[in-house]
């Protein structure tokens, strides 16, 4: 795998590897941050100087990222493997899977490709008149429809055991970005990280711990230490495969403390 040595100066991310770089470049996030280029006229045909498009005014960049409450922590803690919580375009009108798509379509559209809006139908009750003793008759039910913003989650496996570790670089390649570089009408500031363990999308309480076996892997954000010595037992060569199941409360113990020795000795 080629060393993560780029880093972008103007939305502060990084290190990431060339092709990672290159992905992230194309974003819509790194577009809106990045200054706008020099304006530039452009000579006609007919040798008259045309001017240019009036400048878009770029989104704000600064506030606190949404923390969503319907997102949890996992209950599984079987199996160590670190996921990255990302966001994938969907739009149906500026990509609609055809052959002449562009490229580079998650930059042009202006749809919100990263958010879509969930329909909810809830069906209430439609009342008549009151009788004297306070009850009422049901004369017929009314549908309430509601529309809620829902991000596009996406996970991806992030370990040398899964394709040699390329797949965060094939999600940004792909129009993938993280979710606190989201800038949408529904979440303004963009979505706070979340955990970094399979399934687990606990966004508080998170903390970062030190690289695994393999130089310049780090083992990741995760909101609970058993998580991140699951994964950093996962990811080395010479202990995984063997973690204890828990089938008791001797093997529990002894699992618990497979687990210390792997914190303690990163």
């Amino acid at each position: 795998m080629p060393p993560a040595t780029e880093f972008c100066a103007t939305c502060e991310k990084g290190p990431m590897s060339k092709a990672a770089m290159s992905g992230h470049l194309r974003s819509k996030a790194h577009k809106e941050r990045a200054p706008l280029p020099p304006v530039e006229f452009v000579q006609s045909e007919s040798g008259d100087r045309e001017s240019p498009a009036p400048a878009v005014n770029p989104a704000p960049t600064s506030g606190t990222p949404a923390i969503l409450p319907e997102l949890r922590a996992t209950g599984n803690l079987r199996n160590g493997e670190r996921s990255i919580k990302l966001l994938r375009p969907v739009c149906y009108i500026c990509n609609d899977g055809g052959p002449n798509t562009p490229f580079d379509w998650v930059g042009r559209c202006t749809h919100d490709p990263y958010v879509t809006s969930v329909r909810s139908v809830v069906l209430e009750p439609k009342w008549g008149e009151t009788r004297p003793d306070g009850s009422r008759v049901q004369v017929g039910t009314q549908e309430v429809v509601t529309f809620k913003p829902h991000p596009n989650w996406a996970e991806i496996t992030f370990s040398y055991k899964v394709n040699s570790a390329q797949g965060p670089s094939w999600a940004f390649n792909k129009g993938m970005i993280p979710p606190d570089e989201l800038r949408s009408p529904h979440f303004p500031f963009g979505i706070a990280r979340c955990c970094q363990f399979k399934g687990c999308y606990q966004q508080s309480g998170l903390r970062e711990y030190p690289q695994t076996a393999y130089e310049g892997i780090p083992a990741g954000w995760f909101c609970r230490e058993e998580e991140a010595a699951l994964v950093m037992f996962a990811d080395d060569a010479e202990t995984y495969g063997l973690l204890l199941v828990p089938s008791d409360q001797r093997a529990l113990r002894a699992r618990n403390r497979q687990l210390r020795e792997v914190l303690t000795s990163a």
